[in-house]
């Protein structure tokens, strides 16, 4: 029954989607899409460690046939890899682990638009929590280093849940959690490298770790509960 919903809602959140892009106005064109292909050849150049790059966007922009496009797109990924095959994978695939897992903040501030409107300050209240929450503001390295201290915490106790619980029985919810953990991982040291884009997986990543926490503290019983 699970199963058969989860598939029904992946159905449907296609379907939703593109009936939204039409009743805004937009019209989706096929031959100018970036499939797969496009984001594994960037996320296997080796110059700017699987980020986001230009020259390859450009590349592919400018490459008016979808199929062609698409067949030079895989080409160009299958030509890097071979280029860093056997002894380059490793240092490269370390690279891009770090600058997709490294950063507590999830790049916040690095890289977007932000604040591309601000309000004048009227009150003392409001220029102490930009302080804080601005990436600009004098008080914002607390923050991240807050930040950076849950977010390693948190990435530790779910390593540490692989290895507590590797001998009981995973029950669906649990199977559910690691493979969507897996998937996030391989998608990122696969495809384009962005710390931000794990930013909505961090759910996942907390409820394996209190899987965790919950084993240290003798506490699988309440877990088990909660679920």
């Amino acid at each position: 029954m699970k199963t058969a919903l989860l598939i029904l809602v992946f159905l449907l959140s296609g379907a939703v989607y593109t009936g939204i892009a039409g009743h805004i106005g937009f019209a989706i064109d096929r031959e100018k899409e970036f499939t797969f292909r496009h984001y594994l050849m960037m996320g296997w150049n080796k110059d700017s460690t699987g980020t986001f790059n230009y020259e390859d966007v450009d590349r592919s922009m400018f490459i008016n046939d979808y199929e062609y496009r698409n067949d030079e797109d895989m080409t160009e990924a299958k030509r890097r890899i071979r280029e860093m095959l056997p002894f380059g994978v490793i240092p490269f695939q370390a690279g891009k682990t770090l600058v997709n897992f490294h950063d507590g903040t999830f790049s916040f501030g690095i890289e977007g638009n932000f604040y591309m409107q601000t309000f004048e300050s009227r009150h003392a209240v409001t220029d102490f929590l930009r302080s804080i929450f601005w990436d600009t503001g004098k008080n914002y390295r607390y923050l991240a280093l807050a930040e950076q201290a849950g977010w390693i915490t948190v990435l530790f106790l779910c390593l540490m849940d692989g290895i507590l619980n590797r001998k009981r029985k995973p029950d669906a919810v649990r199977c559910m959690i690691l493979i969507a953990i897996m998937g996030v991982f391989l998608f990122v040291e696969l495809f384009e490298a962005r710390a931000r884009y794990l930013y909505i997986y961090v759910p996942v990543f907390i409820i394996s770790a209190s899987s965790a926490a919950a084993v240290w503290t003798g506490q699988t019983g309440k877990l088990q509960d909660m679920q």
